[in-house]
């Protein structure tokens, strides 16, 4: 087998593997009860799709190389082009969206909770799991909530076990963390995409024109 049929299969084995790790990504951000939204929703349902698709074209690149159909090859690099362009939209909202949502969690998860003195279940998860009390500090809450205290979480209350720092820059730095991760992951799985697509395209054309890859 010809070098560019080698490098081809190289590549969608690659792809099936990003594919996977997109698709592991995915899941992992829509399970998270740290961060609750409609934006981080959509985009670990966006991730998951695509890294699933990506899995399952990848084993229409190996079959068109292998079985040498131009078909195959001329339809999987089209697919591979148009999951370049969507998975670089998805990297962008993911970049362009994180401040949207640590203000979302900031100002009307956590702001709603702290005018009410009421924890609802964000709020709980984010104080328990970040280790913080309140937006800026325990003293944004009029009483004290159960999940800002750290040692003795099911008596609540006293002040010299609660948590110190305030939860808005953690929240700000969870998201950016998960943002740009998430986001460099998929630019990465693109250009491998972009790579194997162009590779597909070569040796559908050789196959085309009747030369030996």
């Amino acid at each position: 087998m010809a070098c560019a049929k080698c490098l081809l299969i190289v590549f969608n084995f690659l792809i099936s593997i990003n594919g996977l790790l997109l698709l592991g990504v995915g899941v992992f951000m829509k399970v998270q009860k740290d961060v609750v939204t409609d934006d981080w929703n959509s985009q670990a349902i966006a991730l998951m799709v695509l890294g699933g698709t990506i899995f399952t074209i990848s084993f229409l690149g190996c079959c068109g190389a292998i079985g040498e159909s131009k078909c195959m090859l001329y339809t999987f690099g089209s697919i591979l082009m148009v999951i370049f362009i969507l998975q670089t939209i998805i990297a962008i909202l993911l970049l362009t969206s994180k401040d949207k949502i640590s203000k979302h969690l900031n100002e009307e998860v956590f702001g709603k909770a702290i005018a009410e003195n009421k924890e609802n279940e964000v709020v709980i998860n984010i104080q328990t799991n970040l280790k913080c009390c309140g937006i800026v500090g325990p003293g944004d809450w009029k009483n004290a909530t159960i999940s800002c205290n750290h040692s003795q979480p099911e008596a609540g209350g006293e002040a010299g076990n609660r948590y110190t720092e305030g939860c808005g820059e953690k929240i700000e730095e969870l998201v950016s963390k998960y943002s740009n991760n998430v986001a460099a992951g998929a630019m990465v799985t693109a250009a491998m995409e972009v790579i194997g697509a162009l590779l597909a395209f070569y040796v559908a054309r050789k196959l085309h024109s009747g030369n030996i890859v």
